[in-house]
């Protein structure tokens, strides 16, 4: 018994010692700075003091008994977002394991440091900031065209890169208005367009633009640019200034034109050698028709075979000078446009910085543009190596069930784009062609793609192929509005389109059909065309099955 009351003394003493160990814990939480919430093992907060309630924006002993709604890791120390009343703050946690009325808990301190972290982020903005300028001037500086920036209305140079500067002979022109640094540009229309882009906040693009440009001490010389007059906006939309993005194309528009006259002089001496056969006819008949005169009309006749086999050899010399000439303008031309469309691919993917909406959408003219040039510059150089006999085939025998069933896949986006129903019926796959499968395919691909484009929406192209012993026979047909009879025969010719029914002649260089009937022919084989007006057209390829020696 003695024991006994013992040892409930000793407990209700430690009991005692604990209720006031707790209480002074308890006053200590409650004089703390800081919020202090304590948080059970469940997550639920058992206590919060003053601090802690107005830090959460809540009436005092609000907290108890609700869900503490962060991790609880002990040791751990981490920044917290709090929205109280409607705003935002910050607070550094701090977390410990503790005890409380006996049970183990967490001990979170919170401390409101909304003040320095957004002095922090305010500061990591304007590092940021910083940083994209520089990188922004940096590309400016580096870009591969010509840029400068006008401000105002009398379109004062802010700033221009190295290329821009070179562009227009090395001078100095930042600070001053354009007027003042290029009076040569007065009465060219410059001037004007600059002030509508100022005014109307719409933009300009020039292309292969004619100017007079001083580019040194001797006077205005002649140019061509393509350039485009951008709209600068302040924060408010307001018009502030233009900027210039230009591209000296002088060479490659003399070069067209050059070549354009080169093309006319081929003309002329085509129909000079026209008159020459002429000539010759007409003395040939003369000879017969002359007996007392045979002997001279024959030594005549010789020698103007003689000179039909020169005047042969002259205009064979001159086909194949046409045709390197297109072969090395074409090679010459398509090295700046992959420049211009990797660059534009540069600056689109951010590695120059980022780019804005607007700088976005032009870079993507610019590099639809050069898409369209490079096929047009590739077309010619095809032809003109086809029309040289450059080309070389390796024949071999191919399926054509296997080369007719990757069509498809080839053209399945313009097909989904324009709605238009595909139907092909399969070969047998013993059926096979002697030819070069790449040069097969270059020849199916035109002749689906020219389907596509002039079959409206929601028509239909079908493609069916027939097997002789000697030959394969492959045929386009499409629901397009047809071909006119008497101009058939003229879509085969090089560099020539024509108006299928009413609608307006589409894209293209004209040289696909004219490429892939020579490269049939120089395979064995043959391309044919059968139209009707409104009921659409027939392509037929027709293609040996085995080799010569077979």
């Amino acid at each position: 018994m003695t024991n006994d009351f013992a040892l409930r003394l000793r407990l209700e003493a430690c009991d005692a010692a604990l209720a006031e160990s707790e209480a002074r814990f308890r006053n200590v939480i409650d004089r703390n700075a800081d919020a202090i919430v304590v948080v059970g093992l469940d997550g639920v907060v058992q206590y919060a003091n003053d601090m802690a309630d107005r830090l959460f924006g809540v009436e005092p002993g609000q907290l108890n008994g609700t869900p503490f709604g962060f991790p609880l890791i002990a040791g751990d120390t981490a920044v917290v977002d709090l929205i109280v009343h409607g705003a935002a703050r910050v607070a550094e946690m701090r977390l410990v394991a503790s005890t409380w009325n006996g049970s183990p808990v967490h001990l979170a301190s919170l401390r409101d440091v909304t003040d320095l972290e957004t002095l922090r982020r305010e500061r990591t903005a304007q590092l940021a900031e910083t940083m994209a300028a520089a990188r922004l001037r940096e590309v400016f500086s580096q870009a591969p065209v010509a840029i400068a920036v006008l401000r105002g209305k009398e379109h004062r140079y802010e700033s221009a890169n190295a290329r821009y500067c070179q562009l227009i002979g090395n001078r100095n022109v930042v600070g001053q208005p354009i007027r003042d640094a290029l009076p040569e540009l007065a009465g060219q229309g410059i001037f004007e367009l600059l002030d509508q882009v100022y005014s109307t906040g719409v933009p300009y693009v020039g292309t292969d633009v004619r100017m007079l440009m001083r580019r040194g001490d001797d006077g205005p010389e002649e140019g061509f640019f393509t350039f485009v007059y951008h709209p600068l906006r302040e924060a408010d939309g307001a018009v502030s200034g233009v900027a210039v993005v230009a591209t000296d194309v002088t060479v490659s528009v003399r070069a067209r034109i050059e070549l354009e006259a080169i093309n006319q002089q081929l003309h002329r001496q085509a129909t000079q050698l026209e008159q020459q056969a002429t000539e010759l006819e007409a003395q040939f008949e003369e000879a017969q028709t002359l007996a007392d005169q045979l002997e001279y009309s024959n030594q005549r006749l010789e020698k103007a075979i003689v000179a039909a086999e020169a005047a042969r050899a002259d205009a064979e010399k001159a086909n194949r000078a046409k045709s390197d000439f297109l072969a090395t303008m074409s090679h010459e031309l398509r090295t700046p446009l992959n420049a211009v469309g990797g660059y534009a691919d540069l600056l689109l993917a951010g590695i120059r910085g980022p780019v804005t909406e607007a700088q976005s959408s032009d870079l993507e003219r610019i590099k639809r543009n050069q898409r369209h040039l490079l096929s047009v510059i590739n077309d010619i150089l095809n032809f003109a190596k086809v029309e040289a006999g450059r080309v070389r085939f390796e024949l071999r025998h191919v399926s054509m069930n296997a080369a007719l069933g990757e069509l498809e896949s080839l053209v399945a986006p313009l097909l989904l784009q324009k709605q238009i129903a595909y139907e092909y019926y399969c070969c047998d796959p013993e059926y096979t062609a002697y030819v070069d499968p790449e040069r097969l395919q270059q020849i199916l691909l035109n002749l689906l793609s020219n389907a596509v484009k002039f079959t409206p929406s929601r028509g239909r192209i079908t493609v069916q192929c027939a097997a002789t012993k000697d030959a394969m026979r492959v045929s386009v047909r499409d629901s397009g509005v047809g071909i006119p009879a008497e101009k058939l025969q003229q879509i085969f010719e090089p560099f020539v389109q024509l108006e299928r029914g009413q609608g307006p002649a589409l894209g293209g260089t004209g040289l696909g059909l004219a490429i892939s009937r020579d490269l049939a022919r120089a395979m064995g084989g043959e391309l044919t065309a059968e139209s009707k007006l409104d009921e659409g057209s027939t392509f037929t390829l027709t293609l040996p099955r085995r080799a010569p020696e077979d």
